[in-house]
């Protein structure tokens, strides 16, 4: 059990443990004082706060069961969603998720605000001459917030984030994401003079690059360590609880769950559409049989898309095949509940959160391997 909060993480440090065969990946990691490989417990009551970024997914759910079973005090806990369509119509995200996200934190009792771009990732990415759209805040005191960006270059994107780990050109996480989420923390009055630790649900078995992260490090928003005299003192971690889970374990704490009298969390509706991740519905990483299966769901998606990318003259797919083509060449999932389909295509979230005594069952996309999201 480490004591003290990341200041006080005297040798914890391991790098000499090898997981799910990285060796070499490890051997590329290079800590900071405040970087620690490893660190899957730690004192929660050492922070004033607890900033759980939640996309509604099995990962962010099982970060959350993490929290509360290492005995986190609800109140701290603040659950921070970004609308990655902003304040738009529908393109890129889940419909029903921001409402499911709402249920979750009702569900638990958690505070819930918002934190994202303004006209979202489609705004930005039919830019043209022009500055990326203001971050808006939505506190669940109810206050709103509008943070232009006056240093911002005029720029053109015209096309879709590329499929790249490269934040630079799948810039759709840090514009929709990381820039509010950070813009979340820096532009709170309370957070100065405070011990903050943010939440992500990261887990090294979903890529290589994932897998040389630090389960708990100082965050960017931290200015205690950056600085021998901060104006705006406060100190900020990083904090990825179940970055060693497996799969097996995901499912396994989720089905196994217990809080309040309640037993098992119900996951969100994209498993039960067959995809292995609740990222965005139009992500950029689906694969041809998950383009396949929208076509068969939720065609005029597809269509709309295909048509950005002729517009664009640049594909998501290096391929250079639209998202059509590929569609049309791939089987798609069968969705054999009708009401399934319905649901995960509703801007309401109906469902109960806890499974209780119905059958948990685990969703179809479990498992499957098949690309969708990053």
């Amino acid at each position: 059990m480490i004591n003290r909060g990341i200041t006080s993480l005297i040798n914890a440090h391991d790098d000499s443990k090898i997981i799910g065969g990285i060796d070499q990946l490890i051997s590329m990691h290079n800590p900071t004082p405040y970087d620690y490989y490893n660190a899957e417990h730690i004192d929660l009551d050492e922070y004033d706060e607890i900033i759980f970024y939640s996309s509604g997914g099995k990962d962010s759910l099982c970060c959350l069961v993490e929290l509360i079973n290492q005995g986190a005090d609800l109140n701290k806990i603040h659950m921070v969603h970004h609308l990655v369509d902003g304040d738009g119509e529908n393109f890129f995200d889940w419909p029903y998720v921001s409402q499911y996200n709402q249920a979750l934190a009702y569900s638990f009792g958690i505070r819930l605000s918002y934190a994202y771009a303004e006209t979202g990732i489609k705004g930005e990415m039919l830019k043209e001459n022009e500055i990326s759209a203001p971050i808006i805040i939505k506190r669940f005191t109810g206050e709103t917030e509008v943070y232009p960006r006056p240093r911002a270059k005029k720029n053109t994107r015209l096309k879709f984030p590329q499929q790249s780990g490269n934040h630079n050109v799948r810039w759709c996480s840090s514009h929709a994401k990381i820039g509010p989420g950070n813009k979340f923390i820096t532009s709170n009055p309370d957070y100065i003079g405070k011990k903050l630790l943010t939440v992500t649900g990261e887990r090294r078995a979903e890529s290589s690059a994932r897998s040389v992260m630090s389960q708990l490090s100082r965050h960017s928003a931290d200015t205690i360590r950056g600085s021998a005299k901060p104006t705006k003192p406060r100190l900020v971690d990083h904090w990825r609880p179940i970055l060693n889970w497996s799969e097996d374990m995901v499912w396994d704490a989720l089905q196994n769950f217990r809080f309040n009298g309640n037993k098992g969390i119900a996951p969100g509706l994209a498993y039960q559409m067959s995809f292995s991740r609740s990222s965005c519905i139009s992500c950029v990483f689906n694969s041809d049989r998950i383009w396949a299966t929208l076509l068969e769901y939720n065609k005029d998606r597809v269509y709309l898309m295909a048509e950005y990318e002729k517009e664009f003259g640049v594909t998501i797919a290096r391929s250079g095949l639209t998202v059509l083509e590929r569609a049309q060449r791939a089987k798609p999932f069968i969705i054999s509940d009708p009401t399934v389909v319905r649901d995960a295509l509703s801007y309401s979230y109906n469902r109960p959160i806890f499974t209780n005594d119905e059958k948990w069952e685990l969703p179809a996309g479990a498992f499957s391997g098949e690309k969708a999201g990053s």
